[in-house]
């Protein structure tokens, strides 16, 4: 350890366990601050702006017997990766081991403070800064003093405790001395929601002593750096509040279980460690897979799961209190990836979702044979058996796998199932999905474009046509359909038989079939005769707006909700035996999906391709 000798100026390193008595600086960056290569230089020192600090501080550490200060801006080599690797790392504890802590608030006037009004101490840029909050914490002894140096109180006098817990919403008795580690992960998490660092990294590495945990130093590594605490964390701990937070402007997205920022912390104040942890619960684990972690779970009941609404839904249970009411949990909102139950092991991604309790989940207070609201972890003793008999959740303790990779958010819906995590990416592509008119024909039938619309999302090199982006208000509300497009043909059918044409219309469309189904699969439809192609467009606008209307035009008895994935004519009336089949199905080519849509004639029962053959 580097210390600065108040007398000289100059510095002398010392191991422990011969460390003497020092004390040491807390305060601010500001302009100009004396670093390490300045204090050989003394002529260069003195001509910065943050000599005065240095001075000052060394003469109060000798004004009180102290013959060492350490200062976080000169007793680093900053030049030294390895050595500022390993003063970040020990930071915490030669704040703790320190004799006393000088906290110098340069924007607080010392001499006018008045400690009835303390408006200017809580608005002192000291106490929003990242590093100053384990300056605070750490030390026994904290004195506090103006920027003229004039005492302000220390932080166990009564009333100064008090505005400085009031101030940082740290507990007065961690102020006080009282252990750190039998406050929660989140409402740690929770004192560093508001502060702020100049590099992003030192968000995490600020907060090391904060949690106890020793890492290497990544600058460059940006939010990556927040992410490694917390699995460092998850190592040493059993504390599942790590999980128990929330960011309000990623409300209904899917997210990483583990959080970007100490500020997705903010509402987390109010999480407590659970006493009565299960012993014989498994541990966490950090896998290639995700987060593997043993927890209650309520999900829905099945029946309120449709084949078009297959991914389960449940809220997990994290073992940590919410708020002061004894048995109320915090719960996160989780999916799963896949359908069914035949993994050994579930794997799900969490959807943001502001945490709530199990109580005001499941409407479950017991206040019989002394207990008090809902304890997940005795689900097997008859108090509660009794009681889960009239939920209408089911309710299990599962080890499950929730994944860290999430789907990617696009401009249509932030929060859909991740295809391509799922065992249904078949089934659900991506919502970008194009149609492709696949046109090849055998030699008895042809089919030539007469007219395309809407032109514009037409591809005439790939016969593709791109869809349009549906409102993401619309998704939830109930079915929606919309027509992406429409195509006239020209029908050739030739034979030795006989020959003929026809003109027909084919529509291309897309819609959901349930609310809980954020999904659009592709329809089509063929008339005859043709549509007018001036009459297309206001027959799209009308049916995409929902006008009942265009129901005219469908066969009778039929609602365009009942549109098929298949449809069939007659091509010709001289011939009855020939039908014309078009068909949409979804399929991956080259690692991509497609609407791809076959065109099939029927002739005397016999089937004739005139589509994708090769892909089936």
């Amino acid at each position: 350890m580097r210390l600065l000798k108040v007398s000289s100026l100059t510095f002398r390193e010392f191991f422990e366990p011969d460390v003497p008595k020092y004390a040491i600086l807390s305060h601010t960056w500001e302009k100009e601050e004396v670093l390490f290569e300045d204090i050989h230089l003394k002529e260069q020192a003195r001509s910065k702006i943050g000599y005065k600090k240095v001075v000052k501080a060394c003469n109060l550490a000798r004004s009180q017997g102290y013959k060492y200060i350490w200062i976080d801006t000169c007793c680093i080599d900053k030049s030294s990766s390895a050595e500022l690797t390993e003063a970040i790392n020990s930071m915490y504890r030669w704040y703790k081991e320190s004799d006393v802590c000088y906290a110098f608030l340069s924007d607080v006037s010392g001499r006018d403070f008045e400690i009835s009004a303390p408006d200017e101490l809580r608005e002192s840029r000291w106490f929003t800064r990242g590093w100053t909050l384990q300056e605070l914490i750490a030390p026994d002894n904290v004195e506090f003093y103006g920027s003229d140096w004039q005492s302000i109180g220390n932080k166990k006098n009564d009333t100064l405790c008090s505005i400085i817990a009031d101030i940082t919403k740290i507990d007065e008795g961690v102020l006080r001395g009282k252990d750190i580690f039998d406050i929660s992960i989140a409402r740690r998490m929770y004192w560093a929601s508001g502060r702020e660092t100049t590099r992003i990294e030192d968000l995490a590495y600020s907060l090391l002593g904060i949690f106890d945990i020793n890492m290497p130093l990544i600058y460059g590594e940006g939010h990556k750096a927040f992410r490694r605490l917390q699995e460092e964390i998850l190592k040493t701990t059993d504390d599942q509040s790590i999980f128990a937070w929330y960011n309000y402007t990623l409300d209904g997205s899917p997210v990483d279980i583990l959080a970007q920022s100490p500020s997705d912390f903010s509402e987390s104040g109010r999480i407590s460690p659970y006493t009565p942890f299960r012993v014989n619960r498994k541990a966490t684990a950090i896998t290639n897979q995700g987060i593997a972690v043993e927890l209650p779970i309520l999900s829905l009941p099945s029946p309120l799961h449709t084949e078009h609404s297959p991914f389960e839904e449940i809220e997990a249970i994290l073992d940590c209190q919410l708020g002061s009411t004894p048995g109320t949990f915090p719960t996160i909102r989780l999916r799963s990836v896949e359908r069914g139950g035949n993994r050994i092991q579930r794997h799900y991604y969490r959807i943001m979702g502001e945490t709530t309790s199990v109580k005001e989940n499941i409407d479950l207070d017991l206040l019989t044979k002394d207990v008090v609201g809902f304890d997940p972890t005795q689900l097997d003793q008859d108090l509660y058996k009794d009681a889960r008999e009239n939920l209408v959740w089911n309710c299990k303790i599962e080890t499950i796998i929730i994944t860290r990779r999430t789907p990617k958010p696009n401009q249509v819906d932030t929060a859909h199932i991740p295809w391509s995590l799922s065992l249904l990416a078949s089934e659900y592509p991506p919502d970008d999905t194009p149609f492709w008119l696949a046109l090849f024909c055998p030699s008895t039938l042809t089919v030539d474009i007469a007219d395309i619309y809407p032109k514009q999302r037409w591809d005439k090199s790939l016969r593709q046509m791109r869809v349009s982006s549906i409102p993401q208000i619309q998704y939830g509300l109930g079915q929606v359909r919309r027509i992406e497009g429409a195509i006239n043909l020209n029908v050739r059918f030739e034979s030795s038989a006989s020959s003929f044409a026809e003109r027909i219309t084919l529509i291309l469309g897309r819609k959901s079939f349930d609310r809980r189904d954020s999904y659009l699969k592709p329809w089509c439809r063929i008339y005859k005769p043709q549509m007018d192609a001036a009459q297309i467009p206001d027959y799209v606008q009308n049916y995409n707006s929902l006008d009942r209307a265009v129901t005219q035009i469908f066969p009778s008895g039929e609602l365009p909700e009942s549109t098929p994935e298949s449809t069939s004519i007659r091509i010709s009336e001289i011939d009855p035996q020939v039908l014309l089949n078009v068909k949409v199905r979804i399929m991956e080519v080259s690692g991509r999906f497609y609407y791809i849509v076959n065109v099939v004639y029927s002739w005397d029962e016999d089937y004739y391709y005139g589509g994708m053959r090769l892909l089936e």
